[in-house]
């Protein structure tokens, strides 16, 4: 009887290490993706600076992932590095000056967006970018 006892219990060791080492595994799986999400991240920012220095003198309207400049000039058209000064002059963002189109930047667009009584898309159009040029002058 003691036998099977100690067998028992011997089961259930092998089995809560089996246990603890597959958790391992998982966490192990979950950082290695949280570090290519970081590593997409960088190389999506990277990505859209350059999108930013290129397109600095066009005047086609532009489309990108979460903030979309449309306007009509070279002369009214913003970067995301241009709209977070401005929203930060403003008082809308409190995030980072990066040219990253996150979530906090389309955000505060939507928020600078209503309270200036524009519609609130988040998309930079020509009246969101005449009000938010006014803070860059400032």
């Amino acid at each position: 009887m003691d036998k099977k006892i100690a067998a028992v219990t011997m089961a259930a060791v092998v089995l809560a290490a089996a246990g603890c080492a597959t958790s391992g595994a998982k966490a192990k799986e979950g950082d290695a993706l949280k570090a290519r999400v970081d590593t997409l991240e960088t190389q999506v920012a990277a990505l859209n600076q350059r999108l930013d220095e290129t397109a600095a003198g066009a005047t086609a309207p532009e489309s990108r992932s979460n903030i979309r400049v449309r306007t009509a000039s070279a002369k009214t058209r913003l970067s995301v590095r241009q709209a977070q000064k401005a929203l930060t002059a403003a008082g809308f963002y409190k995030g980072n000056v990066d040219g990253k189109e996150g979530p906090m930047t389309q955000k505060a667009v939507k928020e600078f967006q209503q309270a200036n009584g524009l519609k609130a898309d988040g998309v930079i159009g020509p009246a969101t970018s005449e009000a938010l040029s006014r803070y860059l002058q400032e």
